[in-house]
């Protein structure tokens, strides 16, 4: 997503997703990658301003939401779970794990 990085977030480096709720409705999905992998794709200057905020309130990681897509939320979600489970679960990826939250 060009709204967080200059350049793609390896599917294989992402550590974890999982989602955020404001007012007990999911509307945000974290993307755990480690610093390194966040200097590496040159996070955007909102994303970088953001990213501490962001995690004061409990979205500790890379912020996607489905706005401004052609596709809503849950899709969104599953694209992003299966790209992930794919990437893991591919020969030679390591440091694998349970990177996908809920399903």
């Amino acid at each position: 997503d060009l709204r967080l990085s200059e350049r793609p977030i390896p599917w294989r480096d992402i550590k974890q997703v999982s989602e955020w709720a404001y007012r007990k409705r999911k509307c945000i999905i974290v993307l755990s990658v480690e610093k390194e992998v966040e200097d590496a794709i040159g996070l955007t200057r909102l994303t970088g301003w953001s990213r501490s905020s962001n995690a004061v309130v409990g979205a500790d990681g890379l912020c996607i939401s489905a706005g401004g897509l052609e596709i809503g939320y849950q899709e969104l979600l599953q694209i992003i779970k299966d790209h992930v489970r794919e990437a893991q679960d591919a020969p030679g990826c390591v440091g694998g794990g349970p990177a996908v939250q809920g399903g």
